[in-house]
C-alpha cells in the first residue's frame, strides 16, 4: 500500500521495539521530559547532553536528500518502524536549538495519537520474522538505558503470556555481564586493534541479546495469536488494524 507522502509530513522511528510501538499508541509520542511528567517509564537510546529533553526528534519528508549520508532517513526510517504523522508542528535548522541531522525537525513536548495517519515499514522488513527483531539498537553504549530497555520489554511481553520473567531475567544476566567486561575493558585506552576487536564483540553480544529477546517475542505471540505472525502481522495486532502500514518515502529508490 503506498501513501501519499507531503513535504510537510514528518515520521518518527521506534526502531524495533514493539514494546515501544505499543507504549506510543496508548500515550502519543512524548518527549523525556512529558514522559516524565505523566509518570510513564520510559527507556532512552541515547544520552546527549546537547539534547533538549522537552523535544522529539523527527524526518521532515521535504528534507529527505538520498545523496547525503547519516541522515534520519538512512539512519533511522529506513531501518524500523515509524509514526507517520500530519499537522504537527516542528521547529527546523533555522530556530536556535541542537539539530543533530540534515532532514531532522524537533516536535515540541508530544503528539497526540490523533495525529497519527499510518505506520510505516520498509517494505523488505515487512515480512521479516520476530526472531530477527532488533530491539537493542547495536550502537547503544549506556549500560542502564540497555537494562532500562529490557526491564520494559519484558513487561510488554508478559501481556503476551511470558511467564517466567525472572527465569528470563536470570539467563539474560550472562548477556549483561558480557556487556559490563567489555565496557570496563573498552575503558582502559586499548590500542587500535585490541579497541576494534572489543568492539566486534560488544556488538556479537548485542545481536545474541536481540536474537534472544526477538525469539521470546515470537514464542509469546505464536501462543497468543494461533500461528506465527511475521513482523507486519505482529505491527497489526498491537494497533488492532487501526493504522494501515505502508513503505517508507522512496522506499523503492535504491539506498546510499
Amino acid at each position: 500500500m503506498e501513501y501519499q507522502y507531503r513535504d510537510e509530513t514528518l515520521l518518527h522511528s521506534i526502531g524495533f521495539n514493539l514494546q515501544r510501538l505499543e507504549s506510543i499508541l496508548n500515550n502519543g509520542l512524548l518527549s523525556y521530559n512529558k514522559a516524565v511528567e505523566k509518570g510513564l517509564n520510559i527507556a532512552k537510546n541515547y544520552n546527549n547532553p546537547l539534547v533538549n529533553n522537552d523535544y522529539i526528534s523527527a524526518l521532515k519528508v521535504g528534507f529527505i536528500n538520498l545523496d547525503v549520508q547519516n541522515t534520519i532517513y538512512s539512519l533511522y526510517i529506513s531501518k524500523g518502524i515509524s509514526f507517520i504523522m500530519e499537522g504537527v508542528p516542528y521547529a527546523s535548522n533555522q530556530d536556535e536549538l541542537f539539530i543533530h541531522r540534515f532532514d531532522e525537525v524537533l516536535i515540541k513536548d508530544e503528539v497526540s495519537p490523533d495525529k497519527f495517519v499510518g505506520l510505516a515499514i520498509p517494505e523488505e522488513y515487512q515480512d521479516m520474522p520476530l526472531t530477527d527483531l532488533t530491539i537493542i539498537p547495536l550502537n547503544i553504549t549506556n549500560y542502564p538505558n540497555i537494562v532500562a530497555i529490557i526491564d520494559n520489554y519484558l513487561v510488554f511481553l508478559k501481556k503476551y503470556g511470558l511467564k517466567d520473567i525472572e527465569v528470563v531475567k536470570s539467563d539474560i544476566k550472562d548477556y549483561l555481564k558480557e556487556i559490563v567486561l567489555i565496557n570496563q575493558a573498552l575503558s582502559k585506552n586499548p590500542s587500535v586493534e585490541d579497541k576494534e576487536e572489543l568492539l566486534m564483540d560488544y556488538k556479537d553480544v548485542l545481536e545474541d541479546l536481540n536474537y534472544y529477546l526477538g525469539s521470546l517475542t515470537s514464542i509469546c505471540f505464536t501462543k497468543t495469536l494461533g500461528y506465527t505472525p511475521n513482523l507486519k502481522e505482529a505491527v497489526l495486532h498491537i494497533s488492532q488494524n487501526k493504522y494501515n502500514i505502508y513503505d517508507i518515502p522512496y522506499g523503492n529508490k535504491p539506498k546510499r
